[in-house]
């Protein structure tokens, strides 16, 4: 397969730190990229969600709005309660 040249600029603190990973992982910077490059291809985007908000923002966000507040009475109905320690 031929291959190509890739010019990019990226700020220099984040290059010395994915370089410092891609050598705790024993691959070179290239190889890496390659490996995102793949990726990408693989899954006809970027190979993470990219959101305004983190996934676990969101989950916690819906967990709250699940689960009462601590003054907040739990209804908890007898036939669930029976089950409950039924399970004990």
């Amino acid at each position: 397969m031929a291959k190509t040249t890739m010019n990019m600029r990226v700020d220099a603190s984040v290059k010395k730190k994915a370089e410092n990973i891609a050598n705790q992982l024993g691959i070179s910077m290239s190889t890496a990229i390659t490996l995102f490059l793949k990726a990408m291809i693989r899954e006809k985007g970027l190979p993470f969600a990219v959101t305004v908000e983190p996934k676990k923002a969101k989950e916690v966000r819906k967990i709250e709005k699940e689960e009462p507040e601590e003054n907040e009475e739990s209804p908890i109905d007898e036939k669930s309660l029976k089950k409950a320690i039924d399970l004990l």
